[in-house]
């Protein structure tokens, strides 16, 4: 029989509590799997966060290495391998990475840690397909780099261009790697979830991808620009170097357009280069397109200045051709500069808008502009280059609008100083000549006698400085003795001064010419013709006329009625009209070489009046001035009161310095005079000179203001000396002054009378303290002393010695010019002084 098992009504169901057991413990299963999980996935993140924060430190660290480096530095062979074995490094670490992160691309559902290593990972495979990008760019551009590191005067751009093409497998290779990382990049939903190093690094990819980018379509699709860019360096680098001095216009006028036209033709070609690129830059990423653009205007702008320079280059050889200042110059030059300052003008602003769009571009900017436009400094001073450029010819070309009268009609003042009879600024005043320049031609000449220049009564001259007055017994100031300052601006202005009181006139600059000067002109002439002697007259027999051994007749035409000043002023005649007239193509070179030879030691001197037209000649140290520094000093200066005797004697120089960081420097001048002459001159009369007698010098030492504890001897009067003869006070001639006036207040004035005799030898010592702040500390111990020595115009060449005594056990780093000899702690530096000398040691202590 069946039976009921249907439970009571009243009964309690049996327990469910097995089931429920079963049903927890399959979810605390679960929570323990997704636990182990999450604590992997975790651990995964935090490792992997843990070596990207390291790779990111690494990559950190390189490119800072980078920063501020130059293009030579960054190609030179053990550079570059090194920059790629780096990258290879990091490469392999995150492929390391990337690996043993794929599993965790799957388990992104994990609660907590699953998003962190789904980003994490995707992070990994994009910074391990970049970091192979960028190896294979590196080193498709590796031939290249060994093309420019061949060595050679200039780039082989036909073996660069060949070697980006046999590189082209890689960078193929590169742009898909490349591409990868971008699609890589836009599918980071949430950098944040990296870290704050992680988002560092995004940051850096986001930098530097680009860049990458752009080299591999260069080298695809333009390789022939990267030729371009790195010859354009070159040549706006050696350019900068030559046309800071603008004598190159006239030195080199042929060579120097040749070059600007070679920056032009490449700067145009690199043009069309970038507009290829960026055409064909993928992304439209909106600081390469700002950098492309600011790289156009670059290229434009030097496409420009090569045009604009090239043609002021050519200008200054057909000048010449035609002759300066005739009437065919002038309507060339009056045609042709406005032109090019409009152009100039056009350039510079130009330059203004590039430095607006580069300085808005930043670091990453910089690097790639580095890269396509290859003409650019460093990243700091991108464009010094071409401003240095532009401001040279701009400069230039103002001073010849002002120099030859195209605002406005000229009048200078050119001046022959005699360095026989020794002055400041290079010898006594004799012939002036007053000419005028109105739009390119010379207008007019007034031939002078400097005797004849100041107004007989003399009221008006102002009172003679006091050397003059107590050695020439001229108790007012004339013309012929204007040049008294060795400051040739201070002098220049003297002269305009006293010219306009003697004759009236005011004139707009003075230029001065020693006699050697003329006498190189004669012989780069080829010879000179004069009205009063027959024939070819050469430098030989030209010089004995100048120096009065040959007697030249005066006729009622000359200015004056000396022999001698009869000659020079025929002689100047003749040379300023072979200068100013057409120019064989054989002549020139020598007539340049003279003048450009003349300014460097200092046989002409040019100051005008106008401040901005000065300032060429202020930068080049072409108006003798006595330059302001903040280092040592040393101009030593002779003044023959009176006589001729200058050529007969030899001066040298000896000048010793004891150097300690801690202590004052301590300094002692020596300065020695031999008298060459070989006969007695038993009267040595000051008022009795002969030019191969008594040498009546007065001595002037022009030393760093700060000069302090000044040791000199006394310089007592001879016994001929007019003012000790007529039984005058003091009978010492030693004067030192403190800030002297007319352009000389940064200097201390040492001076005194100091007189040598035929066939003896006369030499005056001189110790001084200076600061020890004159040496300039450079860094890891390593200290700098300077000296400038300056050369007085119209003194032949003569040998000066430089003694430096370092600190004990001190090192010598580095000595300009080259140690002569070297001994314990003292350093011998021996020169020749043809013109400024600026001497520099480096020690270490």
């Amino acid at each position: 029989m069946l039976q009921d098992t249907t439970p009571p009504a009243n009964n309690p169901p049996p327990p469910r509590l097995p089931l429920l057991l079963r049903r927890r413990g399959l979810w605390m299963g679960i929570a323990v799997v997704t636990a182990v999980l999450g604590l992997g996935v975790a651990t995964f993140v935090w490792s992997s966060l843990r070596s990207v924060a390291q790779v990111q430190e690494d990559v950190a660290e390189m490119a800072a290495s980078l920063q501020g480096r130059s293009l030579e530095e960054l190609t030179a062979p053990d550079s570059y391998a090194a920059l790629i074995n780096r990258i290879q490094e990091i490469e392999a670490r995150l492929e390391e990475l990337r690996r043993s992160g794929q599993a965790a691309r799957v388990l992104g559902w994990v609660p907590g840690a699953g998003p962190k290593a789904k980003e994490a990972a995707a992070f990994l495979e994009m910074s391990s397909r970049l970091a192979h990008g960028a190896r294979l760019t590196l080193q498709g551009y590796t031939p290249a780099v060994q093309a420019l590191n061949a060595g050679g005067p200039g780039l082989d751009t036909d073996s660069l261009r060949q070697a980006l093409a046999s590189a082209e497998p890689l960078f193929v290779e590169a742009q898909e790697d490349l591409a990868a990382a971008k699609r890589l990049r836009a599918q980071l939903q949430a950098p944040e979830l990296l870290g704050e190093r992680g988002q560092a690094y995004v940051a850096m990819i986001d930098q530097y991808l680009p860049l990458l980018e752009v080299a591999v379509v260069v080298a695809q699709d333009a390789p022939h620009m990267v030729g371009d860019a790195l010859a354009l360096r070159q040549t706006v680098g050696e350019l900068r170097v030559s046309f800071s001095d603008p004598s190159a216009l006239l030195s080199r006028p042929q060579e120097t357009e040749a070059r600007f036209q070679e920056v032009e033709a490449r700067a145009r070609s690199l043009q069309a280069s970038l507009v290829t690129v960026k055409s064909n830059v993928q992304g439209g990423d909106a600081r390469v397109d700002q950098a492309l653009d600011a790289a156009l205007g670059l290229s434009a702008l030097l496409a420009e200045m090569g045009e604009t320079l090239g043609r002021f280059s050519a200008l200054s050889d057909r000048t010449l051709a035609l002759g300066p200042m005739t009437p065919e110059a002038g309507a060339l030059l009056g045609q042709e500069l406005p032109a090019l300052r409009e152009r100039l003008q056009l350039a510079q602003s130009q330059l203004e808008s590039v430095q607006s769009a580069f300085s808005q571009q930043g670091n990453a900017a910089s690097a790639m502009l580095s890269l396509m436009g290859g003409a650019l400094g460093s990243t700091t001073a991108p464009l010094q280059r071409e401003e240095s450029l532009l401001a040279t010819g701009t400069q230039s070309l103002d001073f010849l609008f002002y120099l030859l009268g195209y605002d406005a009609p000229r009048k200078f003042l050119l001046i022959g100083q005699n360095s026989d009879e020794i002055r400041a600024t290079g010898g006594f005043l004799g012939v002036v000549v007053e000419m005028d320049i109105d739009r390119g031609e010379l207008k007019a000449l007034r031939y002078q006698d400097s005797d004849g220049v100041d107004s007989p009564t003399y009221e008006t001259n102002p009172i003679a400085p006091e050397p003059i007055f107590r050695y020439l017994w001229m108790s007012r100031f004339l013309f012929r003795d204007a040049n008294w300052n060795p400051h040739f601006p201070a002098s220049a202005t003297q002269v305009a001064d006293l010219y306009q009181r003697g004759q009236g006139v005011e004139v707009d600059g003075v230029i001065a010419a020693t006699d050697d000067l003329v006498l190189d002109l004669v012989a780069a002439l080829g010879g000179i013709r004069v009205p009063e002697l027959p024939g070819l007259l050469d430098r030989a027999t030209a010089e004995r006329y100048v120096k009065g051994i040959l007697t030249y007749p005066c006729l009622p035409r000359h200015a004056s009625k000396r022999n001698k000043r009869c000659f020079d002023e025929d002689l100047f005649r003749a040379v300023i009209q072979r200068l100013f007239s057409p120019m064989d193509a054989q002549v020139r070179p020598q007539m340049v070489g003279a003048l450009l030879s003349a300014l460097g030691s200092k046989d002409i001197l040019v100051h005008v009046f106008d401040q901005q037209a000065a300032e060429l000649l202020w930068q080049h140290n072409w108006n003798g001035a006595l330059q302001q520094v903040d280092h040592d000093y040393l101009m030593i200066v002779d003044s023959s009161l009176p006589g001729h005797a200058r050529s007969v004697v030899e001066r040298r120089v000896q000048y010793q310095v004891t150097l300690d960081p801690r202590q004052p420097i301590q300094s002692q001048l020596l300065i020695s005079y031999q008298h060459k002459g070989t006969v007695a001159d038993p009267n040595c009369r000051q008022d009795q000179p002969k030019p191969t007698g008594c040498y009546w010098n007065y001595l002037r030492v022009y030393v760093p203001v700060l000069a302090d504890d000044i040791q000199v001897p006394p310089v007592p009067l001879p016994e001929g000396s007019d003012w000790l003869i007529w039984g005058y006070e003091p009978a010492d001639s030693l004067s030192i002054i403190s800030s002297p006036q007319g352009g000389l207040s940064g200097f201390t004035e040492i001076g005194g009378y100091l007189p040598a005799e035929p066939g003896q030898s006369v030499t005056l010592p001189i110790s001084y303290r200076l600061p020890a702040s004159r040496l300039r500390a450079i860094g890891n111990g390593v200290y700098e002393y300077r000296l400038l020595m300056q050369k007085q115009p119209g003194t032949p060449v003569e040998p000066v010695s430089l003694f430096v005594q370092l600190p004990q056990g001190a090192r010598l780093v580095k000595s300009l010019p080259a140690p002569s000899a070297q001994q314990g702690d003292w350093v011998r530096i021996d020169v020749d002084l043809t013109g400024d000398v600026t001497f520099v040691v480096d020690f270490q202590v």
